[in-house]
């Protein structure tokens, strides 16, 4: 019987991980996909250099399978993106 390959999923990933409460939600999703994956995943750094585009351009051009969101200012216009 011939396995089925691994499909790599690509997470948009929305949460801050300022917290203690989204460290450890981050932290979860990691041990998930350490499990479950392998995923890769987008995450906008709040200390990091980002392109001019707006970052729901950004993730739309990246073509995610899934996103998990946290509630932010951007959290309309990334449900527009009418990705799970």
């Amino acid at each position: 019987m011939k396995e089925n390959p691994v499909q790599n999923f690509k997470i948009a990933l929305m949460v801050q991980g300022g917290r203690n409460y989204e460290r450890g939600l981050l932290r979860g999703i990691s041990e998930y996909a350490n499990v479950h994956g392998p995923w890769h995943f987008f995450r906008e750094l709040p200390y990091m250099p980002v392109e001019k585009k707006p970052l729901v351009q950004l993730i739309s051009e990246w073509e995610p399978d899934a996103m998990i969101i946290r509630e932010s200012e951007n959290t309309s216009s990334l449900l527009e993106i009418d990705v799970p």
